[in-house]
C-alpha cells in the first residue's frame, strides 16, 4: 500500500499599492525544495482595483482573497509596495487616507 500525502496548496501574494490603483497578483509557490534553493512559483490570479470608492484597504485585501477563492487558505507571505513611509511595519499612505498596518494582515 502506498501513502501519499495531499498538501494544500500554499500561495504567495504581491501588490502594489498606489493612490488611485491597487494591482495584486497571486502565485502559487512549491515549498518542497530546498531551502537553499529558491521556489518554483506560478502566476494564479491577478486583479486591478481603483482604489477610488474603498474606504480602508483591509476591505480591499479581503475583497481580492474572496475574488481569488483563497479565504480559506490565504497566502503564507506577501511583499506589498505601497505609496508611504513605512515604519514598525505599518504605512500611513501620503497620496490616499489609508492607514495599513503588516501586523493586522498578517
Amino acid at each position: 500500500i502506498r501513502h501519499f500525502a495531499l498538501r494544500m496548496k500554499e500561495y504567495i501574494l504581491s501588490g502594489d499599492v498606489g493612490g488611485t490603483n491597487s494591482r495584486f497578483t497571486l502565485y502559487e509557490a512549491d515549498l518542497i525544495e530546498s531551502s537553499s534553493k529558491m521556489a518554483k512559483t506560478s502566476h494564479v490570479f491577478r486583479k486591478t482595483y481603483q482604489n477610488e470608492d474603498v474606504l480602508e484597504f483591509i476591505s480591499l485585501l479581503k475583497l481580492f482573497l474572496k475574488e481569488s477563492d483563497t479565504e480559506e487558505n490565504p497566502p503564507i507571505s506577501a511583499c506589498l509596495a505601497i505609496a508611504g513611509p513605512v515604519f514598525e511595519n505599518k504605512v500611513t499612505m501620503s497620496n490616499r487616507n489609508w492607514f495599513i498596518d503588516g501586523n493586522q494582515i498578517a
